[in-house]
């Protein structure tokens, strides 16, 4: 951020695409075919049109994705077309899980809590395509968030030939009575341990 932001939060645009330069040197020296870089700097009116370009010319010297806030309420939409009233932005969507920010790092809690957050748009604006279904969420939380990334190539869905990371769970091993999911903080590694038999 180099602009409309407090003092201890702002950096200049040279720091910033050199810290950014930096941490995606680093991260593609450790080669991991797992672990692609990308830069998410806030949202058009924390970030200017010098610092917004830098980062693109450097996004396709190393190849990298930048995901952008465009702006997390009306306000702020608003906001940014007032200072950047020429800015158009091409995006695909994605549903993924901000650790600093949510309480679960679960992409299922993800779905299910877009879902919930859909209906009472959809009433307020009455207005059902506002509303998310399971169909819609699963894919945002997996293609969709893929292709925004720009990863579709190797991750995303079962194609053949597509990387695939998984655990196998048997079914038949009760751990409490209601529906469970894995990624959910309450399962420790002694019953994940029970449940896991086999992973890549």
């Amino acid at each position: 951020m180099n602009r409309n932001s407090p003092h201890d939060y702002t950096e200049s645009t040279e720091e910033s695409l050199l810290a950014t330069e930096d941490f995606i040197k680093y991260v593609k020296e450790l080669n991991n075919v797992t672990n692609d870089p990308a830069t998410t700097p806030k949202f058009v009116p924390k970030c200017d049109p010098e610092l917004l370009m830098g980062l693109s010319y450097l996004a396709v010297k190393h190849k990298f994705a930048i995901l952008l806030h465009v702006a997390e309420h009306v306000d702020g939409v608003l906001w940014g077309k007032e200072l950047e009233p020429g800015c158009v932005f091409n995006t695909f969507s994605g549903l993924g899980s901000d650790i600093s920010g949510d309480y679960s790092p679960s992409l299922l809690q993800a779905q299910r809590d877009s879902i919930l957050c859909s209906k009472p748009l959809a009433f307020e604006t009455q207005n059902n395509e506002k509303q998310t279904n399971s169909q819609q969420a699963f894919y945002l939380a997996t293609l969709g968030g893929v292709q925004a990334l720009g990863l579709e190539h190797k991750i995303g869905n079962f194609e053949i030939g597509k990387e695939f990371d998984a655990i196998l769970i048997n079914p038949n091993q009760q751990i409490e009575k209601s529906s469970f999911d894995v990624l959910y903080p309450r399962f420790n590694r002694r019953y994940l341990s029970k449940m896991v038999l086999s992973w890549r």
